[in-house]
């Protein structure tokens, strides 16, 4: 969204996140690029006047910084994904390592609130504008959360009902009242139901405000910003051509399953809900068996595998570790399905679907084309009806 909104504006951007490398939009490096290489890559291009990086916590805890500075540093959340990693082994050790960013921020500061690990970093934020981000509280919550900040340097972006419609509002320093875009004006947000979309948009105006950006460009920009596999691929991609519904959406941890969950759940499926999804062969037997639980409460059918690659080979046992987990927890074992070939798994689980289910497919970061064109060249085997 960032990435997006910048070049409307008139920034030449470049991108590096865990999809790959981009600048101006084109792809010019496929792969997880959201550590040291992809952002050595936009450091020498000669291309861009802006770069967006995503900083993942691993590259940070084996390899350090590219950068001294940044203009504006964004924390979206801190979880227990990856712990055990690189010797973190807390929240707290791993919000340390976030909130390293935050203290590189030379012109602002964009903190999600609703994280209690987030939070937690205020007192370490440095003395420049802070964005508190919030989808859960309100501008009173957040302006006591702030009290001893600054009043007169932080903004707060929250979500308020206005005209019988969700808007995405800012509150100035000074408490002027800013209502930035309606949330149902946001596609990807899919009329609010994408809650996690909700506060990504948040952040990208948070960050782009910051930026000096003109409101205008970020309405025009974020109200053509989709869920499709062009605007953002792997991201809640939605498709409709089979007699049933098929999502793939990265939800790679507990977090992002429970987020895609609770989207799923505002869904008319007259049919069954079936999953097909992997934990990373490097997380910890805890790790693998929360993952694993994680989509007990909105699925019907779960469909294990190990990822192919490296995020597999590390242990390709995770795919009957996460059976145990699901027969330990109650589910019976005739809605369980395990693939032992990884690069089988989303034929297979298409082939369990009928008239009016849904399949959800959850691709490996390296996976994201080849799922979706897996995807769109399925035969079902059966008519609608």
């Amino acid at each position: 969204m960032i990435s997006r909104i910048t070049r409307a504006a008139g920034f030449a951007p470049g991108l590096a996140s865990t999809s790959g490398v981009f600048i101006n939009d084109q792809l010019v490096q496929k792969g997880d690029l959201s550590g040291l290489a992809g952002h050595l890559m936009l450091s020498e291009s000669r291309d861009i006047n802006l770069a967006v990086l995503e900083t993942a916590r691993g590259a940070l805890a084996h390899s350090g910084f590219m950068f001294d500075w940044c203009d504006v540093g964004i924390c979206l959340n801190v979880t227990a994904d990856h712990l055990g990693e690189y010797g973190v082994h807390t929240l707290q050790q791993m919000a340390e390592i976030k909130r390293s960013i935050l203290q590189r921020a030379r012109r602002a500061v964009v903190l999600n609130a609703d994280y209690a690990t987030c939070r937690d970093m205020l007192p370490f934020a440095p003395g420049i504008p802070l964005y508190l981000v919030a989808l859960e509280s309100g501008v009173e919550s957040l302006r006591e959360l702030a009290a001893d900040h600054g009043a007169d340097s932080t903004w707060y972006c929250v979500v308020e009902a206005q005209n019988g419609h969700e808007w995405i509002v800012l509150y100035e320093p000074a408490g002027k009242r800013l209502p930035l875009i309606a949330v149902a004006g946001i596609p990807a947000t899919m009329d609010g139901a994408a809650r996690f979309n909700v506060s990504n948009a948040q952040h990208a105006l948070c960050a782009c405000l910051a930026l000096g950006v003109d409101l205008t460009v970020m309405r025009t920009v974020l109200g053509s910003f989709s869920n499709s596999h062009e605007d953002n691929p792997g991201r809640l991609n939605i498709y409709r051509g089979f007699p049933f519904t098929v999502i793939m959406d990265y939800a790679h941890n507990p977090d992002g399953m429970v987020k895609l969950g609770e989207f799923i759940r505002h869904m008319d499926i007259p049919g069954r809900k079936i999953v097909l999804y992997a934990a990373t062969g490097n997380r910890s037997d805890e790790f693998v068996y929360d993952h694993a639980r994680s989509a007990i409460p909105y699925f019907d059918h779960f469909v294990c595998r190990s990822y192919p690659g490296k995020r597999g080979d590390e242990r390709p046992q995770t795919r009957t570790m996460m059976k145990a987990a699901l027969l330990e927890a109650g589910v019976p074992e005739d809605r369980i399905t395990v693939v032992d070939v990884a690069t089988d798994g989303a034929f297979q689980t298409m082939s369990l679907a009928r008239s009016g289910d849904l399949v959800v497919i959850t691709p490996g970061d390296a996976e994201m084309d080849t799922m979706w064109q897996t995807i769109q060249s399925f035969q079902p085997l059966f008519a609608a009806g």
